[in-house]
């Protein structure tokens, strides 16, 4: 017997957008039409051109 909500598979990624501030983790982005969780975001606070989104979307 295999549970309904058994994790299958997880994928991990790396975003890279243009630089925002209200960019928090626990948010939600859609990347070529796949929900995914943000876990962590890496601010580029030198020269604030870009932030990068460490990000994760498990398939049940």
């Amino acid at each position: 017997v295999i549970a309904s909500d058994a994790l299958i598979s997880e994928v991990r990624a790396s975003v890279r957008i243009r630089y925002r501030r209200d960019i928090r983790a626990g948010m939600r982005v859609v990347v070529d039409g796949q929900a995914m969780r943000v876990e962590a975001v890496r601010p580029d606070l030198r020269r604030r051109q870009h932030v990068i989104l460490i990000c994760v979307s498990d398939e049940r």
